[in-house]
């Protein structure tokens, strides 16, 4: 099995750019902390930007949203395959969680799988 890939930055943000002449990628209003009006409450559409690289070959990317306080994985997502055609080669992923339905408010775990090993998680905090 290859070696999951490095992730150099996950962010949970509002939308991802990518500007047509240049190429480079911006995340835009990244958020640690969300709230909704009720609950249970439906999560509004946020973005996971990951830049990751030294990976090998293929790897299949899934999303899982755990509930910090009792582990529960509230959400699972089969994102697609990314290949790595050499190891310093970067690679850009952006992740739509759109309509996630929230039960109460807690910490929530976004965690990236590539080949089912984790590579990165980052908590969001709804209230």
């Amino acid at each position: 099995m290859n070696p999951p890939p490095v992730c150099k930055a996950f962010v949970i943000c509002e939308r991802v750019l990518k500007d047509a002449t240049t190429a480079q990628i911006s995340a835009v209003n990244i958020v640690e902390s969300l709230r909704l009006t009720s609950f249970p409450g439906q999560l509004p559409m946020v973005h996971c930007f990951l830049m990751m690289t030294e990976g090998i070959g293929d790897y299949i990317v899934d999303l899982q949203v755990h509930r910090v306080s009792d582990g529960q994985v509230v959400y699972d997502e089969h994102v697609g395959l990314i290949v790595f055609a050499t190891r310093h080669q970067f690679r850009y992923l952006d992740v739509v969680a759109n309509g996630l339905s929230i039960e109460r408010p807690d910490r929530y775990d976004f965690v990236m799988l590539a080949n089912g090993q984790e590579i990165q998680r980052q908590t969001l905090t709804i209230t």
